[in-house]
């Protein structure tokens, strides 16, 4: 059972593990969603902390959406 959002401070700072254990997934999986910067966090020693109402955040709203990419056509020049 995922842990209930009005737990979490949003002003407390929460280090990777134990937001793993509030969203109940591997911590592999927390390193992953850090690295492609889903979650934020910010680095205080040598451990990786991530603040209570980022956590919120994403529970919130989950994954951001996909950035949608842009195709660009080149046309060759027309000829008159």
């Amino acid at each position: 059972m995922a842990i209930d959002p009005k737990k979490i401070d949003p002003g407390l700072n929460y280090p990777l593990k134990q937001v793993a254990q509030f969203l109940e997934i591997s911590y592999g999986t927390m390193l992953k969603l850090r690295k492609e910067a889903k979650l934020k966090s910010m680095r205080m020693g040598m451990k990786y902390y991530i603040k209570g109402k980022d956590v919120l955040d994403y529970i919130e709203h989950g994954d951001p959406p996909p950035k949608e990419k842009q195709l660009t056509l080149f046309l060759p020049p027309k000829k008159e």
